[in-house]
């Protein structure tokens, strides 16, 4: 079956409120040629309201990383917050990933211009070091946000 004949059946099931097709359908403009980064969006998002816990932390990624617009890190953690909530393991790292991804960046700058990393890896086990000062961000700060999430 062809790519299109295969989001035209999709398209169907979706449009008549299945979570699954949904999602499938998001699957499929996200991930195959030629792909559709808005219809991908907009089905994600279909799927997310009825309580799909991958369209959920599939949504948050795309508005995590401003894939369709503009970021919108704090749409992005609540999506993300509701998948972890269901079991959706990969979400909380997600979510863990995307608030250091920055800490990365300042970290790797800072370490360009001699400045100081902490010896220790990130405690959520997404691989980052853990910058010693990263700007305007408390450790402490951090571990509450996330205590919050689990």
């Amino acid at each position: 079956m062809s790519w299109g004949g295969r989001r035209h059946r999709l398209l169907a099931h979706a449009r008549a409120g299945d979570a699954q097709a949904q999602f499938d359908l998001a699957c499929a403009y996200d991930f195959e040629r030629p792909k559709l980064r808005r219809r991908a969006c907009h089905w994600y998002r279909c799927a997310a309201e009825q309580g799909h816990a991958e369209a959920q932390n599939l949504l948050g990624e795309m508005l995590r990383d401003g894939t369709v617009g503009p970021a919108d890190r704090r749409e992005a953690n609540r999506w993300f917050r509701r998948a972890a909530e269901q079991g959706e393991a990969s979400a909380l790292h997600r979510r863990g990933s995307g608030f250091w991804g920055e800490a990365r960046k300042e970290s790797s700058k800072r370490a360009s211009h001699g400045g100081r990393l902490a010896s220790r890896e990130s405690p959520y086990g997404n691989g980052d070091v853990v910058p010693a000062e990263a700007e305007g961000v408390r450790q402490r700060d951090v571990d509450h946000r996330f205590a919050r999430a689990i």
